[in-house]
Formats: structure tokens, C-alpha cells, sequence
């Protein structure tokens, strides 16, 4: 009976080692934004992924692929929080969604469940958009987590191409 504990002591000694380790480095995963905001990296051959705060998101986006810090190391079975590093690739730079207009700028507001900050549009981007047009945006730049990240429109939708 000792010998069986002893190996079952020592399974759970590795364990914790591998949390310790993963703790200490960065792991790659894609981020998956829940409607609420907070955000869960999926690492390959981790059984459980990692929570991401929305403060601790850096600039990366729902499927984006992204370097994550483990913040907390905790049991093997029980959920670690991160903090994100790098975006690795975007899964995707173009959104279809809505323009709100202002003088000299405009926001466009993604149409999507998962959250998003709007994307900042200046004026010389306009070219002939309207307030509330439809439209598909391209992101352009967004380094700094606590600046507006900025695009340019690439399209009008017209209203037949709004189902598509």
C-alpha cells in the first residue's frame, strides 16, 4: 500500500512542476472572446485553457493567436489566469459593421457578438461614406492597448449585400 501512494505523491509532485514550469514561460494559443468580454486562451495539449481578464488583453482580438503569460499557477484541473504578450497573427483585419460620423473622424462599430473597441476612421478615409452606412473596415494599426485602434474603409455595403 506505501508504494502505491508513493507513486501517486510523485505523479502529483510532476504535475505541479509542469504548472510551475508553464507559470515561468509563455505559451501560444487562440484567444476565444466570450460575449461578456473576458477571454480564454486555448493552448494545445493543456487540459484546461487559460482566462484572460479583458484588462489583461492587450490588443488581441476573438481568434487571434497569441503569446499568454500564465499569472496564476494552480491546481492541473482547475483554470489558470494569463496575461497576453504578443499577438502572434490576427485571424482576421476586416469587419463589416456601422459608421458613426463626427466632424473631422468617425468610429465604426463592428456587428458582432463578441466585443470589440470601435475603430477609430479619420477624415481623409471617408471618401464618399455617410453616417450610418454599412460598411466593411480594415484595421490598420493598434500597438498600444490604451490608444483607439485606427482603419480605413474598404467598402459601402449596398442593401442587397447585407445578407451575404
Amino acid at each position: 500500500m506505501g508504494r502505491k501512494n508513493y507513486k501517486k505523491r510523485k505523479d502529483k509532485q510532476k504535475d505541479k512542476q509542469k504548472l510551475k514550469s508553464s507559470h515561468n514561460q509563455s505559451l501560444t494559443g487562440v484567444l476565444d472572446i466570450s460575449r461578456s468580454g473576458t477571454g480564454f486562451v486555448v493552448v494545445q495539449n493543456m487540459p484546461v485553457d487559460i482566462l484572460i481578464r479583458p484588462d489583461d488583453m492587450s490588443t488581441a482580438l476573438h481568434g487571434d493567436t497569441v503569446k499568454v503569460k500564465v499569472k496564476d499557477a494552480k491546481e492541473k484541473h482547475k483554470r489558470q489566469r494569463g496575461v497576453i504578450t504578443q499577438i502572434v497573427s490576427r485571424k482576421q483585419t476586416e469587419f463589416v459593421g456601422t459608421l458613426q460620423m463626427n466632424k473631422g473622424f468617425a468610429f465604426f462599430v463592428a456587428d458582432t457578438s463578441k466585443k470589440m473597441p470601435d475603430i477609430f476612421i479619420h477624415s481623409s478615409k471617408f471618401n464618399n461614406a455617410k453616417d450610418r452606412d454599412r460598411v466593411v473596415v480594415r484595421l490598420l494599426e493598434w500597438d498600444d492597448p490604451e490608444k483607439t485602434p485606427e482603419g480605413e474603409w474598404l467598402q459601402i455595403l449596398d442593401k442587397e449585400d447585407e445578407n451575404d
